[in-house]
């Protein structure tokens, strides 16, 4: 039993660290597709709104529900139809505006899943845009680069800080003007790159707010339009929609480097909207009316399978890691134990300790912020837990 138990870990742990997961979840339940349109998420729930279906662009908008696998129509987006909005959530609040239908717009909505509503906030102060990134840092959301009404890219960054309803504007992005560039935020610092200005681009750029400046950063694998990207924990992903195999990729910042992933499971998906939820990414819809591809699908990533792993136990031996997020210090309970380890998401042993006893109190703050697994091991069992260090 052991034995297997071992395999159980090694080939679970191999699969989820090196590949992840592509689960196919319940299409959104509309007629036509999902394109250009603008997503965010609250409270484990993901929301996606307006874009274009096919025929005309729309004002829908829809609450996904990952527990139960649902979607449930929600109070229209407010302002006129269009789609290549953006859109970003902070704390209980949800966020969208910006956009084109023949012309830009520079209005923007406040959306409160409480009551359902939705309210008009000040207007974007910047170039009317569309085709825009975002991501958001300590509570400020920040928005980059786009198009504007004459089709003529930018590179301006702005500032969104919600407890006021006023927008700053920012160091322009130090790569240069574009739209449809990918963007997300890890940690303390947001991420842009790619996109498309006359030419596919590929240079990706680091933002730290504090300092109001841009750094360099490892060129992304692809470049150009109609590609998506999201942030889970620590690690940045990429997808190019206009790929095959291989399409999807992993940043990390803490070695600057772009590692391939499973492929987006599904035919070229360009402009679709994607949604981080918990520790789990989206990707919803996308298509193109010039290459004939229209979706209204939804597809779930799942970096690590090893969230099920601590089940994976005999004799009832259950693994019991708390506080969990922890700040450093945690408390690993598990009857008769005698290794404790701790691996990174990259597979790496960054601890280990032999332990004879049933409950281990140990300090990981040095460590770098991020998700990890504590393997305990006994003589007739493997067990594992994800935690995450904030």
């Amino acid at each position: 039993m052991k034995i297997i138990l071992l395999l159980t870990f090694l080939i679970s742990f191999g699969v989820a660290n090196a590949q992840g997961v592509w689960t196919q979840k319940a299409d959104i339940p509309i007629a036509g597709y999902k394109q250009g349109g603008a997503a965010f998420s609250i409270a484990g729930k993901g929301y996606i709104g307006a874009g274009f279906n096919g025929g005309s662009n729309t004002n829908d908008f829809w609450e996904y529900n990952p527990a139960n696998n649902v979607w449930t129509q929600k109070a229209a987006f407010p302002g006129v139809i269009r789609k290549w909005l953006v859109g970003f959530s902070i704390g209980n609040k949800g966020y969208m505006g910006l956009g084109y239908n023949g012309t830009a717009f520079n209005d923007f909505y406040e959306y409160d899943p409480a009551t359902d509503t939705w309210t008009q906030l000040g207007s974007f102060p910047g170039t009317l845009r569309y085709s825009c990134v975002s991501f958001v840092i300590g509570g400020k959301a920040y928005i980059s680069t786009g198009k504007n009404t004459s089709s003529s890219a930018s590179s301006e960054t702005w500032e969104y800080d919600p407890s006021s309803d006023l927008w700053t504007q920012k160091a322009n992005m130090a790569g240069g003007s574009r739209n449809d560039a990918i963007g997300f935020a890890i940690g303390n610092y947001g991420y842009v790159g790619a996109g498309y200005n006359g030419y596919n681009k590929t240079d990706f750029w680091q933002f730290d707010p504090i300092a109001n400046t841009w750094l360099q950063k490892a060129n992304c694998i692809y470049g150009g339009y109609s590609c998506s990207a999201f942030s889970i924990d620590t690690l940045g992903y990429f997808y190019n929609g206009l790929a095959t195999s291989p399409n999807f990729y992993c940043y990390s910042p803490s070695s600057n480097t772009w590692t391939q992933r499973p492929a987006y499971p599904q035919p070229t998906h360009p402009t679709a909207q994607e949604i981080t939820i918990g520790s789990m990414g989206y990707i919803i819809g996308g298509g193109s009316p010039s290459l004939g591809y229209y979706y209204r699908d939804c597809f779930e990533f799942n970096p690590s399978t090893m969230t099920s792993m601590n089940e994976a136990t005999i004799n009832e031996n259950i693994i019991s890691v708390f506080p969990n997020p922890t700040k450093g210090k945690i408390t690993v309970e598990c009857e008769g134990m005698e290794k404790v380890e701790v691996i990174d998401v990259a597979g790496k042993l960054v601890y280990e300790i032999s332990v004879f006893s049933n409950m281990l109190d140990m300090d990981i703050s040095t460590f770098s912020k991020g998700v990890y697994f504590v393997k305990v091991s006994s003589q007739d069992a493997v067990a594992v837990e994800r935690i995450v260090l904030e």
